[in-house]
């Protein structure tokens, strides 16, 4: 895995699971976004505990697929768990369900994600960007949870699987996209990460959730 600034990405992993840990910097509580597919359980969980997480104070669902939000059942049957931010949208998949069902069986509040909202981790700012239950998107990836997290001066800017019709939206409606470090939308691919939204965005490091021989 890379750590970087108090943010963990699984390396060489074509799936998705986010761990910002800001505990030794802010109050205790982190917060996990997205968790990988069904089968990764052990892995996710496994690194959790190398990492000496004790709960999360929040954890994200950016969007239904199967590769996101696969092993967020096993965590939240692991870890307690403060409030739950899921996308808008609902999909009627097994690991969605699998997932809704561990949120009810824990008790978990849940929240859908809304364009202006605010959370506090500690001295952090987490600011959700996209999207809005209002939206008509119809690419479950467009329904992903977008995110800026600002610490002091250290901005990252996290795109899901978000792709071109969402930085369209956002360089249209005048959202400050600029950041420091860029989660990449859908791992990289050519359907994200225009040459404008970049440009808006201008990280110093950009961060790529894929395997060695995916293509874009």
């Amino acid at each position: 895995s890379v750590g970087l600034v108090g943010v963990m990405f699984p390396a060489e992993e074509p799936t998705d699971s986010t761990i910002n840990e800001l505990a030794e910097l802010l109050e205790p509580g982190d917060m996990i976004i997205d968790g990988g597919n069904e089968g990764d359980e052990e892995y996710i969980l496994a690194q959790l505990k190398n990492m000496g997480i004790s709960w999360f104070k929040y954890l994200v669902a950016t969007h239904p697929h199967e590769d996101h939000i696969g092993s967020l059942d096993a965590v939240i049957y692991n870890y307690p768990v403060g409030t739950a931010i899921l996308s808008p949208r609902e999909h009627t998949t097994r690991s969605y369900e699998n997932l809704l069902t561990a949120l009810s069986e824990r008790e978990v509040e849940t929240v859908d994600a809304k364009r202006g909202d605010t959370y506090a981790l500690g001295g952090a700012t987490i600011t959700i960007l996209s999207p809005d239950e209002s939206d008509d998107w119809e690419n479950i990836n467009d329904w992903s949870v977008v995110m800026m997290v600002q610490y002091g001066r250290v901005k990252y800017l996290l795109m899901g699987d978000a792709e071109t019709p969402v930085e369209s939206y956002l360089l249209e409606n005048n959202a400050d996209l600029s950041a420091d470090v860029l989660k990449m939308g859908h791992h990289g691919s050519n359907t994200s990460s225009k040459k404008t939204f970049l440009n808006a965005v201008h990280p110093t490091l950009a961060l790529i959730t894929c395997d060695k021989t995916e293509k874009a």
